[in-house]
């Protein structure tokens, strides 16, 4: 379910693939249709679509920071968000929800301190900070200004 996901992640058959996983589980766990599975995932520690894929996307971005241009590198003025990521910006709407807009927004959405981490130590705090949240959808992750624990 995992292989490719940064790519197709993001596709409009993605919800299928979930109500699927959905079907899987109470299948296997034995549970009624209508019951909700938010707690069940948190309690199995079960990777869901969405998780999935918004841990995919901040690990591309962390691991290939170099590769993506900061604000620092537009201008030399030393302010405070020099080493925040600049999502491109152009007049076409593809360009701006391409993969690589999409990932920095995705990336944009962690504090600076988490961001700061060395790979190994990032990896394991998103894990679990996305676990405790239980995100069941992209847009959940989006819409969410808590502060991260």
């Amino acid at each position: 379910m995992s292989y490719g996901i940064l790519l197709w992640g993001h596709a409009a058959d993605t919800e299928i693939i979930f109500v699927l996983q959905k079907m899987a589980i109470r299948a296997i766990y034995n549970l009624k249709p209508k019951e909700s599975l938010r707690q069940i995932f948190k309690k199995i520690n079960i990777l869901i679509l969405a998780f999935q894929y918004i841990y995919e996307n901040v690990m591309y971005v962390h691991k290939n920071k170099s590769s993506f241009t900061n604000i620092s590198d537009i201008h030399s003025v030393n302010t405070r968000n020099r080493h925040k990521l600049i999502v491109p910006v152009t007049l076409l709407h593809r360009v701006s929800n391409s993969f690589l807009g999409r990932v920095i927004r995705f990336y944009k959405k962690i504090p600076e301190n988490i961001q700061n981490l060395t790979c190994s130590k990032f990896k394991n705090f998103i894990k679990l900070s996305l676990y405790k949240k239980g995100y069941y959808k992209v847009k959940e992750f989006m819409d969410d200004n808590n502060p991260w624990e």
